[in-house]
């Protein structure tokens, strides 16, 4: 998707990072970057502990 979106109220095209629709006001929500990271760390932990297990026998 990339850095556009869209309003989840009333539709219009926006910036990802938009803390409000300029069209009608609404607020957004914010979609923090921190998950992402935290997410992709986690599943390289457990691909290194799965092939440390695999590897080590």
């Amino acid at each position: 998707m990339g850095a556009r979106s869209h309003c989840l109220n009333c539709g219009r095209p926006l910036d990802r990072r938009a803390p409000v629709c300029p069209g009608c006001g609404a607020a957004q929500p914010l979609r923090p970057l921190g998950g992402m990271i935290a997410l992709v760390v986690l599943l390289a932990g457990l691909v290194v502990a799965t092939a440390i297990a695999v590897l080590g026998r």
